[in-house]
């Protein structure tokens, strides 16, 4: 009996657990684990399903909830329909962009999977805290050299001058390290061998004093790429956070160079197109800027435009270098200042350009004749540079609003008339990434002549902005245009002053374009007459300081307005 007994209940607990495997979906990952940090950090989360049961499933909903540790910061809810077979897995990437603001915090990824029907819920909810480690880059180049030698440097150098700086020695940089990136202020390096494709990180040391260790971190293979396909090259597009990757066949089939999209958590990479057609083209590296792809061709040595939506490759009319066997071309664009920069090996030589994206042609920034440096650059990647702008420049009592010239970088302050201009306090706000501006915020200056301010971006970037103070009054016809005439206006120099209210004493003076008063007077007439024919064409400025009775009432009022002389 004793038996029977337990042959039922191990029979009712087999058919127990076959019934509660028929349904059962569960997160089995959520990536990324780990997160590198520059700028900031764009990621889109994803999370690996798995089918633990021995149903198909096709359709099951997910959620996504990031949480900074007060809040929750992330949520995303959908339903998916793709097909997942029993015990096979399936990564879903979440299609909205998590943004990290502030690296400090500690954030908890919680991924949940419901599955109408789902009989385990066990494994439903998973929790991942992933790790972030942040990274700081004090230039805003970086390469490396393969020199004559057969030593190997990384290198920075100046964009303007192309001056170069060489920071150490690498003996694990080889030939196959072939493109970089800087992805949200992080460097991401490419290794295009077939065998192993990878891609890795590069880190300052703990000293940030300038020397940099190159780190072989792998942080994945690429997956989705034919076995003889090898990537040469890859870009970010920072409209839309999408990787971008171009590969070429190690079987020297040229033409079958493809673009994909690749997937920063998962590294899958999806074919988008053919680049090239039929045509024998090789390209070493890809760029992004401004919502369009840019590739240098190996053989015909032009810059190409590529398709991001079909990856479809159309080729500019200029030859950049001389010898197709030069394969070291690397692309750069700087999106603050909407330039193209690249390195090209031309007669085995290193050179410094900037190239015309309209056209293809380039210009010679810097070349780097034979020495134990040269001649094979590798490696390219460029941070855009810190905008230098002064955001916000006020004086207390100034007169409208001030006029910020971004193009131009100067500013304009108008004072009420009689001002001292001598020692003067602005408050002054500059872009948010810039490090500093000198004078600084809160500094006496005088301002009877135009001031220089000087704003520092990263990488010791300048610019120069001028000041000038005007101790003249704005056009303010819209506020009590009642209060008093002038006409006629335009004239030929003769001019009447007509006041429509009671007045006291008044103050009357006339400035020219450039701040200089030609004219002051005291009146006390409601018409008065004045005669400027002595001055030359153009506009001038009429200050009016005088008080204003009104019911018991006492203003001291001060209008300008805007003369012209024909």
């Amino acid at each position: 009996m004793k038996k029977l007994t337990a042959l039922l209940v191990f029979f009712v607990l087999i058919t127990t657990i076959t019934k509660a495997q028929t349904h059962d979906l569960g997160v089995a990952e959520i990536l990324p684990q780990q997160i590198y940090y520059g700028d900031s950090a764009k990621i889109f989360p994803t999370i690996k399903i798995h089918n633990y049961g021995t149903s198909d499933e096709v359709n099951f909903e997910v959620e996504v909830i990031i949480n900074d540790g007060s809040e929750d910061v992330y949520t995303f809810n959908g339903t998916i329909q793709d097909n997942i077979t029993t015990g096979s897995d399936l990564k879903i990437s979440m299609p909205i962009v998590w943004t990290i603001t502030n690296p400090e915090l500690t954030y908890t990824i919680n991924a949940t999977v419901t599955l109408a029907g789902d009989e385990n819920s066990g494994n439903n909810s998973v929790n991942e805290t992933p790790t972030i480690t942040q990274l700081t880059y004090t230039r805003q180049n970086y390469a490396f050299f393969n020199g004559n030698t057969g030593n190997k440097y990384l290198l920075s150098f100046d964009q303007e001058t192309g001056d170069q700086e060489i920071h150490e020695y690498h003996s694990n940089i080889y030939s196959y390290h072939t493109a970089a990136e800087f992805v949200n202020g992080v460097f991401y390096g490419l290794n295009s061998k077939v065998a192993e494709k990878e891609v890795f990180i590069m880190a300052m040391d703990e000293d940030n004093d300038g020397n940099i260790t190159h780190t072989k971190n792998v942080i994945g293979n690429y997956y989705g790429l034919p076995e003889n396909i090898a990537p040469s090259g890859f870009t970010y597009d920072y409209d839309n956070n999408i990787m971008y990757l171009i590969t070429y066949s190690d079987v020297y089939k040229m033409h079958d160079c493809n673009l994909y999209t690749l997937n920063m958590q998962t590294f899958e990479a999806t074919l988008v197109g053919n680049i090239n057609g039929a045509t024998d083209a090789q390209f070493f590296d890809i760029e992004y800027a401004n919502g369009k792809l840019y590739a240098i061709e190996v053989i015909g040595r032009k810059l190409w435009e590529i398709n991001p939506e079909t990856g479809e490759g159309t080729p500019k009319n200029v030859t950049l270098a001389s010898n197709w066997m030069e394969l070291d071309h690397f692309l750069s664009y700087d999106r603050t200042t909407e330039t193209m920069y690249a390195t090209l090996t031309i007669n085995y030589e290193p050179y410094f350009c900037t190239i015309d994206l309209e056209t293809g042609a380039k210009t010679v920034v810097q070349y780097y004749p034979s020495s134990e440096n040269a001649p094979y650059m590798k490696m390219f990647a460029m941070q855009a540079s810190a905008y230098r702008n002064i955001t916000s420049f006020q004086i207390p009592n100034q007169v409208g609003e001030t006029v910020i010239d971004n193009e131009n970088h100067t500013i304009t302050v108008n004072m009420p008339y009689g001002t001292n201009v001598t020692n003067l306090i602005p408050e002054i706000e500059i872009t948010e990434n810039a490090q500093g501006i000198f004078p600084t915020n809160g500094m006496p200056r005088n301002f009877s002549d135009p001031v220089e301010y000087t704003v520092t971006g990263k990488f010791n970037q300048e610019q120069i902005w001028t000041v000038t103070v005007n101790n003249i009054m704005s056009d303010i016809n819209n506020i009590s245009q009642n209060s008093f005439n002038i006409y006629p206006n335009p004239s030929n120099g003769i001019f009447t002053l007509d006041l429509k209210t009671s007045v006291g004493l008044l103050n009357v003076s006339i400035t020219n374009i450039t701040g200089k008063r030609i004219y002051n007077s005291i009146i006390n007439n409601k018409l008065t007459n004045i005669n400027l024919t002595n001055q030359t064409s153009g506009i001038y400025f009429i200050n009016i300081l005088y008080t204003e009775h009104s019911q018991s009432k006492i203003e001291t009022k001060n209008y300008t307005r805007k003369l012209i002389i024909k």
